[in-house]
């Protein structure tokens, strides 16, 4: 039976690099910056690998008016590299040039990499300064991927080094995987048992109705409830 000793336990293990420590990690590359090509590995590794830039990458999200927007622009890997060699789907996070945020009211915080979501990358090899969204992903199947850079239609920008994998790691875990705030109160399950009752009290009593009522209740229960009482 799953009780609160088993979140405690969960929250012990996950994530593996823990949010504070992914803060302090980025504070100090924003205190004492490295060269901005330390987080690039010289020449491009021979396969697919997190963190590396890829040009053009498709995107599908909504445009002012609800409608479908598609755009090829700059992505990055997000999943990590087995995923890319054995998983059929992979995500992208969009990248775009970071001349495009300059005018933005926090710009100085973006450049710091304040913004959990967003993150600057200083001259990325032929591409200059960019910004990577996080909040912005695209799933597109392996295969798309691996035929289009077959074929050169897709091009492999850049690699991180070790320093710029972590760097990415760090930003993806406090994005993704920090801590509930303190203001963010989780409901408690209902009590055990409880559930399982309701849905028989139920059962019992639409059991003499017409066979358009049971039609909707035997959905009700199988489609919301059945699966939260087991």
């Amino acid at each position: 039976m799953l009780n609160a000793s088993f979140a405690e336990f969960v929250e012990s293990l996950f994530p593996g690099v823990n949010p504070d420590t992914a803060r302090k990690c980025i504070d100090q590359l924003v205190n004492d910056p490295p060269e901005p090509l330390e987080l690039f590995a010289l020449n491009l590794p021979d396969d697919v690998f997190q963190g590396d830039v890829l040009d053009p990458v498709d995107f599908l999200g909504y445009g002012p008016g609800g409608d479908y927007v598609e755009s090829s622009i700059t992505g990055i890997l997000v999943s990590h590299s087995c995923d890319m060699a054995q998983d059929d789907k992979v995500i992208f996070a969009a990248c775009y040039p970071a001349n495009h945020f300059e005018g933005h009211r926090s710009w100085g915080q973006i450049r710091r990499n304040r913004f959990y979501e967003l993150m600057y990358l200083a001259d990325v090899p032929s591409r200059g300064d960019i910004i990577v969204d996080l909040a912005t992903v695209q799933t597109i199947p392996t295969a798309i991927v691996r035929d289009r850079l077959d074929q050169g239609n897709m091009t492999r920008v850049s690699s991180f080094s070790v320093l710029g994998h972590y760097f990415f790691i760090a930003k993806l875990t406090v994005h993704l995987l920090r801590a509930k705030e303190d203001d963010e109160v989780r409901n408690p399950p209902p009590p055990r048992g409880l559930l399982r009752r309701a849905i028989a009290a139920v059962r019992r009593t639409v059991r003499g109705a017409s066979a358009r009522t049971r039609l909707v209740w035997h959905q009700l229960i199988r489609g919301r409830w059945a699966v939260a009482a087991l």
